[in-house]
């Protein structure tokens, strides 16, 4: 059975967005305290008052460039898992081999 839409409604840098979404309240609300966070932070930073278009923007290049970094060191875990594996695999390979051979009549 799929889930329903139902709306939420979520606070993000002092503005109000009511959003429709089968995911979590909990997920959501989680989410939007992330980029409210950045926002405040990006905000914080910068020498003058700007837009709240810009600090979403440069809100959205920093967790892209998070989101990124966690890919690329997804990418480095992921690949050394399949070189480890394929390691022991062929020690557990050659052991077997090695067993079989000392076995034989």
């Amino acid at each position: 059975m799929a889930q329903e839409d139902h709306t939420i409604r979520l606070k993000i840098f002092g503005e109000e967005y009511t959003v429709k979404s089968k995911a979590d309240e909990a997920y959501l609300q989680n989410i939007a305290s992330y980029v409210d966070t950045h926002m405040r932070e990006i905000s914080e930073n910068l020498p003058t008052s700007q837009p709240t278009l810009r600090i979403a923007i440069l809100a959205a290049m920093n967790i892209s460039d998070e989101l990124f970094a966690m890919r690329k060191q997804y990418d480095e875990l992921e690949e050394n898992l399949i070189n480890k594996s394929e390691e022991l695999t062929h020690i557990v390979e050659d052991a077997l081999q090695r067993h079989s051979v000392e076995n034989m009549p």
